[in-house]
């Protein structure tokens, strides 16, 4: 059987098979060119409208088609991924990615990544470079870091895997990093916490008298710095007359303390935590806060009490 315009040989005529691929029939449709970086939620509709001319990796239409391959699949995926792309390692990531990056969305999008993580540039460059120049994927289950992303430093954790991206059209065969970041901070916290509270009632049954579960308390909350820097534990008398420092955590002996007096209650326990990078500043707030109470009521002691 032979196809429209081929001889007894079953070769087909010029001028025929033109005609078939300008009509699209048979064997010889054409298929429709397919659009850029489809979808992709909001990041889709960012990366298609920002001007990537400015940027190291140059516009959309001068990219490898291993770049246009790898963010088609970032925006498509709901995990977390970022890809660091070319040796200055522009960042490129997808909707899942966003919490991560707090207030630095969707300022991030198109910057170095020295530039977006400044605060632990350090940290990370080893890590990025080691694939980057032909080195194996990196990995670590859980990588702690301090970052700002809501305009304060912040204790973070973190499951990431850095992999290496092959691009035959760049000299070195590696285009950029992958980046798969899983973030476990809550997980770790809320781990770590739960220990503290298991110590708490352990070693509290333990106590005989009050002054011995302030000091109890005091002494396994030392043991735990990262969620409780800075506690004070007080004993007021029977009368609500007179208190008494009888326990502490993150106070170096001798260093002044303050204390109080008040009505009403039989024990008082006071916690204060915040950022255990920056003790004093959460000393000075303590400070202030005691001083805030009426000067009848203020008094300082020294820890451990004479």
């Amino acid at each position: 059987m032979t196809l429209p315009g081929e001889g007894q040989t079953g070769e087909r005529a010029p001028a025929a098979l033109l005609s078939s691929l300008r009509q699209g029939d048979g064997a010889f449709r054409r298929s429709k060119p397919q659009p850029l970086l489809v979808g992709g939620g909001e990041m889709g509709g960012l990366i298609r409208s920002f001007d990537w001319s400015k940027t190291p990796i140059g516009p959309v239409e001068q990219w490898s088609p291993t770049l246009r391959m790898m963010v088609s699949f970032l925006l498509a995926n709901r995990f977390p991924l970022l890809l660091w792309w070319g040796p200055h390692y522009t960042s490129i990531y997808n909707d899942a990615y966003r919490p991560i990056l707090g207030t630095k969305h969707p300022w991030a999008l198109g910057q170095p990544v020295s530039e977006v993580w400044s605060e632990i540039w350090s940290v990370l460059k080893p890590l990025i470079d080691t694939p980057f120049e032909g080195g194996p994927a990196t990995w670590m289950e859980d990588i702690e870091l301090h970052i700002n992303r809501h305009d304060f430093l912040e204790e973070s954790h973190f499951t990431i895997a850095y992999s290496p991206v092959p691009d035959d059209t760049v000299a070195r065969g590696i285009g950029g990093v992958l980046a798969t970041v899983h973030e476990i901070t809550e997980k770790v916290i809320g781990e770590r916490r739960i220990v503290i509270l298991r110590d708490l009632g352990s070693r509290a049954s333990h106590a005989k008298t009050a002054e011995d579960a302030c000091a109890i308390a005091g002494a396994v909350l030392s043991n735990h710095a990262k969620d409780v820097p800075f506690a004070l534990l007080y004993l007021i008398d029977p009368k609500g007359s007179e208190v008494r420092l009888a326990g502490a955590a993150g106070v170096a002996p001798g260093e002044a303390v303050p204390a109080s007096s008040c009505r009403g209650f039989s024990t008082v326990f006071i916690v204060w935590w915040a950022h255990a990078d920056a003790p004093t500043r959460e000393r000075a707030s303590v400070w202030r806060w005691c001083k805030s109470w009426p000067s009848s009521m203020a008094a300082r002691r020294r820890w451990p009490a004479s």
